[in-house]
């Protein structure tokens, strides 16, 4: 971490604190020796051959990723947190091809990939429209809050949506669900919180402006509550 991103510092800080696991979190004021890791990932432009070097960024709609010597594009200037989460999926994505050792042959590392999550094109630098200041929901239904539920929460609480949306789910969190929600640290996975309560709870910590509530059942108990709501 540069030094003079105290205020990045202290909220990455936060977040490893809530999340980590199994391994603390360092961070260092220093340049690392690379060779002794087996996978880096970097967030930033430059590409390092010699390295087991990932390095992911985004502007706009678009995620772009490399692990090979090619570099990636520098404009970065457009806020939108869909391209941002998909950049960092493909670098980790990498990371674990990496780790794993999984044969390139069956899946190859990313090469100065650009990939738009608004017309799902792949190769062009067009960083699509910026986002609105508002985006006004239909009365939508969130069904499941499992690992891609977790992580659609963490995108809603960056999007402005104002409307009204339903979390479903009859489980609770717990210990197996470490490591596979993005949210989600021992201490909530311990205390086996449900679901769709969890993540509601998330949500209004961060402000949403969005009509909110969750359903602890299963779809078919819950048709009662589902269908006059939506």
């Amino acid at each position: 971490m540069p030094k003079e991103m105290s205020a990045l510092l202290v909220s990455l800080q936060a977040i490893a604190k809530a999340i980590e696991f199994a391994e603390h979190v360092a961070f260092l004021d220093e340049e690392p020796s690379y060779a002794d890791y087996d996978a880096i990932l970097s967030i930033g432009i430059q590409a390092r051959a010699e390295l087991p070097w990932t390095v992911i960024n985004s502007n706009g709609w678009l995620a772009r990723v490399s692990s090979s010597g090619t570099s990636l594009e520098s404009d970065c200037g457009q806020d939108n947190p869909l391209g941002a989460l998909a950049a960092a999926s493909l670098g980790v994505a990498d990371v674990f091809k990496r780790t794993a050792k999984v044969r390139f042959e069956r899946a190859e590392l990313f090469d100065a990939l650009t990939f738009s999550c608004y017309d799902f094109i792949t190769g062009h630098n067009d960083a699509g429209p910026p986002l609105p200041g508002t985006i006004r929901l239909p009365p939508t239904l969130f069904l499941g809050q499992g690992a891609i539920g977790n992580a659609i929460t963490l995108l809603v609480g960056q999007l402005p949506l104002e409307g009204k949306a339903l979390l479903l789910d009859k489980d609770h969190y717990g210990m197996e669900n470490l490591g596979t929600c993005v949210l989600l640290g021992p201490a909530a996975a311990g205390e086996g919180y449900p679901k769709a309560n969890w993540n509601l709870n998330y949500l209004k910590a961060r402000g949403s402006k969005l009509e909110l509530n969750a359903v602890t059942s299963d779809i078919e108990a819950a048709k009662k509550v589902v269908e006059p709501y939506l």
